[in-house]
């Protein structure tokens, strides 16, 4: 790749390579799950193919790391949720 020339696509594994393998998750998880909060924009399944690794719009990925660089993070998923709620129980409890 030359000097200044920007991906247009890059792989979740890549992604994984760039940012905290956590994040990127939470990003996947918000696009698919809340897409109204355009946290990541990601590219359509090709038609007929089974299996095919996520396809990550870069500048969308770039936008959601400025997001993040001002303070604005996307949602948790569940599971995670569910253990915050349960260690806050705990910590009431002892």
């Amino acid at each position: 790749m030359s000097p200044g020339l920007r991906p247009f696509v890059i792989t979740k594994k890549q992604a994984m390579e760039v940012l905290p393998p956590k994040l990127v998750e939470r990003l996947l998880y918000a696009s698919r799950n809340h897409p109204e909060k355009g946290w990541l924009e990601i590219l359509p399944p090709e038609p007929g193919k089974a299996v095919r690794e996520t396809y990550i719009v870069y500048e969308s990925l770039e936008r959601a790391f400025d997001r993040i660089r001002s303070g604005e993070y996307p949602p948790e998923m569940p599971a995670d949720a569910r253990y915050r709620e349960e260690r806050a129980l705990q910590k009431v409890a002892v």
